[in-house]
């Protein structure tokens, strides 16, 4: 058990990857990481083995069943301070079979009651305030995590900056003592790192802050230009909303799920405060989209002819869909998105894509200013060719931050870049 942010979970992840690695408890045949708030969302009732290959064997061959004898599983319960689901340990509903269907209830208690797979490791972390929920008897060996010491927090800042800067955040944290004792924490080495390396990159900055809610106030504001920089249009609901209206609505969430003892969101807790999460348009219908639009040809209408000959061909005006299209285009900020668009244009064979592939062969895209929509053709025609994917010459192209920044898809996809 250990407060928030103090590394459980980090603990609990370089277990798996040391087993997995084989460096580590190499007599456990399966970990089974079943984290509370994963568990929280299964709804229906569910045996153990059907548990175990939804989450944990997704792909694989079927688990048929679980080693017994000299063959160890262990099963990690991750956060037992983010369950919503009620532990009854006083019931005795005892069930021995890893395939009767039950509540996830039911199965979380049975396995730490030793009902089920009676010669499991069980590892579970906490939160202090959660760990009662788990009865005494039930409860072998108990390890509290206690963070970073001290000389541990200034090794974290050594690694993760300059010297200098390292220098002096660990001078100025030395000074205020409660952002020293706060620093035992490895979230908080971060939050402090991101706020305090900017302002003491140089040696004398007054506005530095010197107590723990002036440090939190600063994470805050560099947290809203991220989000100002990374999405320029946020929207809502179909609606505009600036960063700190988002903020707001975070802080209402925030406050009113603590009230009700929950420290994890989910996406109904997220609607209540207004923020939608749905929709959040995660591509699912791109190829769908391309295909369709692809239909509005009067050439592939005639293919479909052979499939359905009573099929009535009717021909749209392309033209005005690719413009519509091209509009989007202007205006979207996503790279993804704007791909896919692209890609739409080439399933109506429209000639914008052709024309950057011209532009590109006679040299003259590296003296011309790209709009956003030419910026966006060039990058998906580079990402299209296969000569691109082998090597990539940056220096053909404008230098600059911006057409290095907008080239980084390409350059991130090629095998090698000059």
């Amino acid at each position: 058990m250990g407060i928030a942010g103090v590394g459980k979970t980090v603990s609990v992840n370089k277990f798996i990857l040391d087993w997995a690695e084989g460096k580590e408890n190499k007599e456990i045949v399966f970990i089974f990481p079943l984290p509370f708030r994963s568990l929280n969302l299964i709804k229906e009732e569910i045996s153990l083995m059907e548990l175990l290959h939804k989450y944990c064997f997704s792909g694989l061959k079927e688990l048929t069943s679980l080693p017994e004898g000299d063959g160890k599983v262990m099963f990690i319960f991750d956060g037992l301070d983010e369950c919503r689901f009620p532990l009854k340990f006083k019931e005795s509903d005892g069930f021995k079979d890893v395939n009767d269907i039950t509540s996830v209830s039911k199965i979380v208690t049975n396995l730490i009651k030793r009902h089920l797979v009676p010669s499991a490791l069980i590892w579970i972390t906490s939160r202090p305030a959660a760990a009662s929920l788990i009865p005494r008897n039930y409860t072998d060996q108990v390890t509290e995590v206690r963070g970073f010491n001290d000389v541990q927090k200034e090794r974290y800042f050594i690694k993760n900056s300059s010297p200098e800067v390292a220098e002096n955040i660990i001078r100025h944290i030395r000074k205020s003592r409660s952002l020293y004792i706060m620093c035992h924490i490895p979230v908080f080495c971060w939050i402090s790192l991101t706020v305090l390396q900017p302002l003491l990159a140089q040696e004398s900055n007054n506005k530095t802050p010197t107590t723990l809610t002036g440090m939190y106030i600063n994470f805050l504001l560099s947290q809203m230009q991220q989000m100002e920089t990374k999405y320029n249009d946020l929207k809502l609901k179909g609606k505009a909303w600036s960063s700190d209206q988002i903020i707001l609505m975070l802080g209402k969430l925030a406050f009113q799920q603590l009230e009700k003892g929950n420290l994890i969101f989910y996406k109904e807790d997220l609607e209540e405060c207004g923020l939608d999460v749905g929709g959040g348009e995660n591509g699912h219908l791109d190829l769908f989209l391309r295909f369709l639009l692809g239909l509005s040809l009067e050439s592939n209408q005639s293919d479909l002819k052979e499939l359905l000959p009573g099929l009535e061909v009717k021909t749209e005006n392309i033209k005005d869909t690719t413009d519509y299209i091209k509009t989007k285009i202007e205006k979207e900020n996503s790279v993804e998105r704007t791909i896919n668009l692209f890609h739409c244009l080439s399933e109506l064979k429209d000639d914008f894509v052709e024309e950057i592939q011209r532009n590109l062969s006679s040299g003259n895209l590296s003296t011309q200013n790209l709009s956003s929509a030419q910026w966006s053709a060039l990058v998906f025609v580079l990402q299209m060719s296969e000569e691109t994917q082998e090597m990539f010459i940056l220096q053909k192209y404008r230098r600059s931050d911006e057409a290095l920044e907008r080239l980084l898809p390409v350059i991130k996809n090629t095998r090698r870049a000059l």
